[in-house]
């Protein structure tokens, strides 16, 4: 038995109608399907004093082209901040925690990893560098919270690595 191709799969421009040459990267993107750390919301590991906590992080571009990331814990409850691109937001939301102990899951917060001002500006900042290798980083790729830092001790770490200032006062 044979089936007759629907008039959708038929015209080019539907996005039912697949080519059949594309690479799985390429029909990945036209699928319009990304890896799950690339997606918001998402289930994190945070931890204080080493015991680990499921989490769940949010960032979203917002009005005037600004960030919003927050992450909700019952733990702690829920942490936000807006700024500029989706890494301060981060840092801000982190910063909100740390003081009481709490290390959040994150591939942007480990010490090794910055984004650069390119990556900020045009890229949202949703991904980083990690220092001494030439492959870019998910900033929101979840981590085991036990590889992270403050990001007092990852800003000295990447002023040190790149040689000057790397975070100016957040406009909030």
């Amino acid at each position: 038995m044979t089936t007759t191709p629907t008039a959708i799969e038929d015209d080019p421009a539907s996005p039912q109608a697949r080519p059949s040459n594309l690479s799985p990267a390429s029909l990945r993107m036209e699928l319009n399907t990304l890896p799950y750390w690339l997606t918001s919301p998402q289930l994190i590991r945070v931890s204080r004093e080493s015991i680990v906590h499921d989490a769940t992080i949010e960032w979203q571009l917002i009005e005037d082209y600004r960030w919003a990331v927050s992450i909700v814990c019952p733990a702690f409850g829920t942490a936000e901040a807006r700024a500029n691109d989706a890494f301060e937001a981060l840092c801000l939301v982190r910063e909100q925690l740390e003081p009481y102990g709490w290390r959040i899951g994150l591939a942007g917060s480990q010490v090794d990893v910055w984004p650069s001002g390119m990556a900020r500006d045009q890229g949202g900042g949703l991904v980083a560098y990690r220092f001494d290798a030439p492959d870019l980083v998910e900033v929101f790729q979840p981590v085991d919270p036990e590889t992270v830092t403050t990001v007092t001790e990852q800003q000295a770490a990447a002023e040190v690595h790149y040689g000057g200032r790397m975070r100016e006062m957040p406009n909030t």
